[in-house]
């Protein structure tokens, strides 16, 4: 019971990391789109 429970939190926070990239990823992709002689 408690692997189980041990197992959702640790889907939980990789689904969050996963969005939190996605948002910096489109984040950067705005940034190049708006000013493209800045690399960042």
């Amino acid at each position: 019971m408690a692997d189980l429970r041990r197992h959702e939190i640790v889907s939980e926070r990789s689904k969050t990391k996963e969005r939190y990239h996605k948002q910096s990823d489109n984040l950067k992709k705005d940034r190049e789109t708006q000013n493209p002689l800045t690399p960042y």
